[in-house]
């Protein structure tokens, strides 16, 4: 089951990234065709995605200095040079996000949404990098989204989850840090906790969304 919210979600913070502006962007496209390669080398992505940008001055996050959404990353003409062209300079924050298809197991066959996943990468124009992944689909729980028991479908999916956020770790050279837990379940460096075994903390859930 796919939700329109994130599940839980995953955060790395690479090393900062000194140089001129157009490096710092780099980086940033660098790591999200990182991890969107990592995903779907594991079988869990498996298009392009769309993509979207966001200049904001910290003073003023409310009101972007340039912002471009739902680009499909594949006919995407231009959105490369215009990002790259951008004033990244102090004080300013540069989002690049990228949302991603994909699919998951369920008895050997297989399921697809078109928002699996999101990678998103905040670029400071100071220089410090933030990268969050986020996944809304429940195929890496013991527990779906309406409390029902589904630990073959997690036995299925959950290792290849685990798989990329150790990759994701390694490329970044940063420890996965485990976003707060949400109404569905309790994110871990490795996926998630096993909700079988931490009872009714997530009673509801479902109701409850």
């Amino acid at each position: 089951m796919i939700t329109s919210e994130p599940v839980g979600e995953w955060f790395w913070e690479p090393s900062p990234v000194s140089g001129a502006a157009e490096s710092r962007i780099a980086r940033a496209f660098g790591l999200l065709t990182d991890v969107r390669n990592t995903l779907a080398t594991l079988g869990l992505v498996t298009g392009a995605g769309t993509g979207s940008v966001v200049l904001s001055d910290r003073r003023a996050m409310a009101r972007p200095l340039f912002e471009l959404h739902d680009v499909p990353v594949e006919a995407g003409d231009g959105f490369g040079p215009r990002v790259a062209a951008l004033p990244l300079l102090p004080e300013r924050l540069l989002t690049l996000s990228l949302k991603l298809p994909g699919e998951w197991t369920e008895s050997g066959a297989g399921r697809r949404a078109e928002k699996l996943f999101t990678v998103r990468v905040d670029v400071w124009g100071e220089g410090a990098v933030l990268l969050a992944l986020s996944t809304y689909a429940d195929a890496w729980l013991t527990l779906d989204l309406r409390e029902r028991p589904q630990p073959e479908v997690a036995a299925e999916n959950a290792p290849r989850l685990a798989t990329a956020l150790k990759r994701i770790s390694e490329l970044t050279g940063a420890e996965t840090d485990p976003g707060d837990p949400t109404r569905h379940a309790r994110p871990t460096a490795e996926g998630f906790g096993d909700l079988l075994a931490e009872g009714a903390e997530y009673d509801d859930s479902w109701g409850t969304f």
